[in-house]
């Protein structure tokens, strides 16, 4: 086996005073997986923000990149260090680098809400780059660190498109998917939505965030030919690439500013979107019932258009993610 050239991180390696802790803690999550199973949609072999570590780990595997994953040995660890989430492996990391064990760090995507939470390490000078799901949040990451400026760059995560796809041609999709995030604001209660669209003949599937499965979310999508969804804010929104890689177009609630409810945050509204990756080719977004309706009667004439899954494969497959990531570290990838 080649040597790594990259690692992920989201717990410490198992060695110097983390030796006895992490070892403990990774055999402790051995033992209640055998005692007290979790459900089956969180059976994971994943750390962290799952969708993500998953699509990064899986992206890098389907490029052929000699990477390693939470690796146990020291000797293991590659070169360059991506901490994908968790303090203490990014404090350990930043003291790999210092001590010339690693050449390139990159501390992200899930790691922190606001860098100033752990600013001591995210905007440590050993910290190469600061990774972001998305350029939105690096403008909030820079406006809240600006010794992070000129070092931090987005690299969005990707789906399987293998397994996000669409069921065979000619497959029965009638419905419509409401994909639904609790949400304060200026927004008409998502019932009157679900009214409009049932009142023309469209059965309708109602997801919740936090209380489904992936593989209720994509059946759900497989016998749909549009989602709505409604989301306050989100760094990248992977619910609606997952929709997009199984050909379902979005129509989603657009607003273009949040203030968090966050210590650090202090009373401020900062730029964000509830979907920074969409396009043309993936959907629109709509700000009140009357535009809503009005593109939906669009769609339902034929006057909107769109190609999601072919811009998934074409932008933000787990390769592209993991390409991109390479790309972030310097990372050489063949082909």
């Amino acid at each position: 086996m080649s040597r790594a050239l990259i690692s992920l991180l989201t717990d410490p390696v198992p060695t110097g005073r983390y030796a006895v802790p992490e070892a403990a803690r990774r055999a402790a999550r051995l033992v209640r997986r055998v005692v007290k199973p979790p459900p089956a949609y969180l059976r994971s072999p994943y750390r962290g923000h799952i969708a993500m570590t998953r699509s990064y780990v899986e992206g890098l595997a389907a490029l052929g990149v000699p990477f390693s994953y939470n690796p146990s040995r020291l000797a293991d660890l590659g070169d360059t260090v991506v901490v994908l989430s968790g303090l203490r492996a990014l404090e350990q990391a930043i003291a790999f680098k210092r001590e010339g064990r690693i050449r390139t760090l990159l501390a992200g995507p899930n790691l922190v809400e606001f860098p100033f939470d752990a600013r001591e390490l995210i905007c440590a000078p050993e910290v190469d780059v600061c990774v972001t799901l998305g350029d939105l949040t690096c403008r909030l990451y820079v406006e809240d660190c600006p010794e992070l400026a000129g070092r931090c760059q987005a690299c969005p995560a990707g789906v399987d498109p293998a397994y996000w796809a669409p069921l065979e041609a000619g497959a029965d999709r009638r419905g419509v998917v409401f994909y639904n995030k609790p949400i304060t604001g200026p927004t008409d209660a998502i019932d009157r939505y679900i009214a409009h669209v049932t009142e023309r003949g469209y059965p309708v599937t109602r997801i919740d965030y936090g209380s489904y499965t992936s593989d209720g979310y994509r059946r759900a999508l497989q016998q749909s030919r549009l989602l709505l969804g409604f989301s306050a804010v989100e760094s990248q929104g992977v619910c609606w690439t997952e929709a997009w890689a199984t050909d379902v177009p979005t129509f989603l609630w657009y607003q273009d500013r949040y203030s968090f409810n966050h210590p650090r945050s202090r009373g401020r509204t900062f730029e964000t979107s509830t979907a920074p990756q969409l396009t043309a080719d993936t959907g629109r977004f709509f700000r009140t019932f009357d535009e809503f309706a009005r593109l939906f009667a669009d769609w339902e004439a034929g006057r909107v258009a769109c190609r999601p899954r072919a811009w998934v494969l074409a932008h933000l497959t787990d390769a592209a993610a993991a390409r991109r990531l390479c790309d972030i570290a310097g990372v050489r990838v063949r082909g």
